[in-house]
């Protein structure tokens, strides 16, 4: 199993934004092993937001070999070939490493922000996608459209990818929608907070039989679960307090909506949710299979929440649950890394002193080695 992280966008409680921010997530994520890092896309939100996809260009050196990932962007707004180009010139400084998630969006105001109608979103998001598909391509042209013009010659630079930039759909699970992932895209992206693994499991079979339809084998299809909010908290009101003032607000949905579809509770309550999604869906490969965490950031206010990626262990296996572990002190700055990489990589628990720093502020050595294990014993189960 693959984990990831979304990137802070988010101004929740007066904290600013900086390049210092950002750094600090993205080195977090790659010490400890994480495949990718993403960015979604608002032009105006409830809450101060960063632009996601120049966030991500502005951490692609310091990013390793992580992938970076928009999850969703824009594409009917921002239009299939400024986006194309943006996303292509990413992908050539990266090396190589960008997957491209696009979506229609669900807030209005970005819409009247740019003087789109909010009702046409659809056949602008099928239209964008059927021109951005292309321009993500080698060599590729796109044909114009009603509502956007592509050149005829296509775009340039290519994408470093020789088989072009990988379009992954998101879709809260329709019938409609995963007809459109099916058919359209390279992956789907669903959405935590808009889901159940019960919901996933039958969306997963409905999507299934669509792309069979394509005449596209379903097993070798990735998704991604997106949107998963996350906070960990043992205190059922401070959890109460996130969902009612911070996630439910900002999604518009009523907290009782949300409430355990988004990892925000207990560190074994937050287990359990990604393990019944891990049980949902994992049939892909494991290197398409990721489960989005995550990692900590200091300074991050009491009252604040940011959003992150889940996604389904490709194993086809996942753990029997937490391993729990009493808290016992703290360990120097320095060896924090270390000890991370030593449980992610697998290594035997007893082989260490127990004890590690909580990178984020409220979080204790045992809720940071309660879920470190749950990924290292999910690696360790290997393919099934």
């Amino acid at each position: 199993m693959d984990a990831g992280v979304h990137l802070p966008l988010i101004d929740f409680g007066g904290e600013g934004f900086s390049y210092r921010r950002l750094a600090g997530t993205v080195d977090a994520a790659r010490e400890c092993a994480f495949a990718a890092i993403s960015a979604n896309d608002h032009f105006v939100f409830s809450a101060p937001w960063l632009d996601g996809p120049t966030a991500l260009a502005a951490v692609a050196e310091r990013s390793g070999g992580m992938k970076l990932v928009t999850t969703v962007a824009l594409a009917s707004l921002r239009g299939p070939v400024p986006l194309a180009k943006a996303l292509s010139a990413l992908d050539i400084l990266s090396g190589g490493r960008v997957i491209a998630g696009v979506g229609p969006g669900s807030s209005r105001a970005d819409y009247e922000a740019v003087g789109v109608p909010f009702e046409q979103r659809w056949q602008r998001f099928d239209e964008a996608v059927r021109l951005l598909k292309p321009l993500l391509q080698p060599g590729a042209a796109a044909d114009s459209g009603t509502y956007h013009a592509t050149p005829v010659a296509g775009l340039s630079p290519s994408p470093r990818q020789r088989r072009g930039i990988p379009l992954w759909i998101g879709s809260w699970g329709s019938e409609a929608g995963l007809r459109r992932v099916a058919s359209l895209g390279d992956g789907w992206l669903a959405s935590a907070y808009n889901a159940t693994p019960e919901a996933f499991t039958a969306a997963m079979k409905h999507l299934g039989g669509e792309l069979e339809r394509q005449g596209r084998p379903p097993g070798d299809f990735p998704n991604a679960l997106v949107t998963m909010w996350t906070w960990i908290t043992d205190k059922r009101s401070d959890a109460e307090r996130v969902l009612s003032q911070v996630v439910g607000p900002l999604v518009k949905k009523d907290p009782a909506e949300v409430r355990g579809r988004i990892c925000v509770g207990s560190a074994q309550e937050c287990a359990e949710l990604l393990s019944r999604y891990a049980r949902a869906g994992c049939q892909a490969r494991p290197q398409h299979s990721w489960q989005f965490l995550l990692r900590g950031h200091a300074g991050l206010p009491a009252a604040g929440a940011w959003p992150v990626m889940a996604g389904r262990p490709g194993t086809g296996r996942v753990p029997a649950g937490p391993v729990e572990v009493p808290p016992s002190g703290c360990v120097p700055e320095a060896e924090q890394a270390e000890i991370l990489a030593g449980v992610l990589a697998g290594v035997e628990l007893g082989a260490w002193d127990r004890r590690i720093v909580g990178w984020l502020a409220g979080w204790d050595a045992s809720t940071v080695l309660t879920i470190a294990s749950w990924i290292a014993r999910s690696r360790a189960a290997g393919p099934a």
